[in-house]
């Protein structure tokens, strides 16, 4: 028997990650909003949905009573409002609960309160100036994948996730859509190879051939009682990760390459400045620690701005790493390590420390 908050913990996707930074008074506002101006589902008001979701807690372990209300509103989206682990709050709205089937509807549930236990938290895929954050695109398209994990397991068929998933995507009824889903999950055998740089969400052809990978797990067929055997999830995880790899997130990758290298160059740019007065001097220390063609940049850029730059654009740099993923700002502080000991420098108080831990 697995507790809820167990599960998740066993089965939380790689990449993804707890978020504890969001403050719980937005979350007891939206409450408050859904108490005045949605239904909330009990026994004696919609008795068939509140069936529903007990089957949904009760697959998944889930002891806490969750809160379930229902909004006036056409969109088929859902909602995990609240994070505290003894007041769950789901908020569905009535485009979403007119389109699902018990079963699909419990995909649904059990995805939200996923989110739920895996403490996955809204947040900001754009930055003031408009430039995407890579990083938070990353963790949020994990934290979909762990939450389906839930939702597969609280539907207990690939079947009704994939028709939940789909008319969620679509808006469309099943009977409109014609589906035969035996036949869609047969062609996702390989995932799309277009590019989903700017998405919140795994393509639906990634998104469902990740269902069908876990289902193929261990964890997953014990869970909703299909045998003892099957794939380690450590497997699973990394035939996930390629593909997605494959299908864009390799991009995120040679933008993290290309800032570490940025990095690198005016680091070395900066303890130039420090350490050599003479110009030649200087361009001497860049050629040995950089290549011939990011030594001539540094060197022109300071010969042409004046010395202070390589420390301004090594301050611009480093903080243009909140938008990569964390992988980023642990290649960049290896890459300053390397960077002051190639240059026989102790970065523990140098300017290289002081810059990074001045990073915005």
């Amino acid at each position: 028997m697995h507790d809820f908050y167990q599960s998740c913990a066993q089965l939380r996707f790689i990449g993804d990650q707890e978020r504890v930074d969001s403050d719980d008074a937005d979350a007891s506002r939206a409450v408050a909003m859904l108490e005045g101006s949605a239904l909330e589902v009990r026994d004696t008001v919609a008795p068939r949905l509140q069936r529903v979701m007990r089957d949904v807690c009760e697959r998944i372990q889930l002891d806490s009573e969750v809160r379930f209300f229902v909004r006036a509103d056409p969109n088929p989206q859902a909602y995990a409002l609240a994070y505290d682990r003894r007041h769950p709050v789901i908020a569905l709205n009535s485009g979403l609960v007119t389109l699902c089937e018990p079963d699909d509807l419990a995909f649904v549930l059990g995805h939200e309160l996923g989110h739920l236990g895996f403490r996955h938290r809204s947040c900001e895929f754009t930055a003031s100036n408009g430039a995407v954050n890579h990083g938070e695109l990353l963790r949020r398209r994990a934290a979909e994948i762990s939450a389906d994990r839930i939702g597969l397991i609280a539907c207990q068929s690939t079947i009704s996730a994939t028709k939940a998933i789909l008319k969620v995507a679509s808006g469309l009824p099943l009977g409109m859509l014609q589906l035969d889903c035996d036949a869609y999950l047969a062609q996702v055998t390989q995932t799309d190879a277009q590019t989903h740089a700017v998405s919140t969400h795994p393509s639906l052809p990634l998104r469902l051939r990740a269902l069908m990978l876990f289902q193929r797990s261990r964890a997953c067929r014990i869970r909703i009682g299909s045998g003892m055997d099957g794939l380690e999830l450590s497997e699973v995880d990394a035939t996930i990760r390629t593909e997605l790899r494959c299908a864009g997130d390799d991009s995120v990758d040679k933008l993290v390459d290309t800032q570490v290298e940025r990095i690198r160059a005016w680091a070395a740019g900066v303890l130039a400045e420090e350490h050599h007065v003479d110009a030649n001097a200087r361009d001497q220390m860049l050629h040995e620690l950089l290549s011939p063609e990011l030594a001539r940049n540094v060197s022109s850029a300071i010969r042409t701005a004046g010395k202070p730059v390589a420390y301004d654009r090594l301050l611009a740099s480093l903080g243009q790493l909140r938008m990569l993923p964390n992988e980023a700002q642990e290649r960049a502080l290896a890459a300053l390590r390397e960077v002051a000991k190639a240059a026989g420098k102790s970065f523990d108080g140098c300017t290289l420390e002081r810059a990074y831990s001045e990073r915005s």
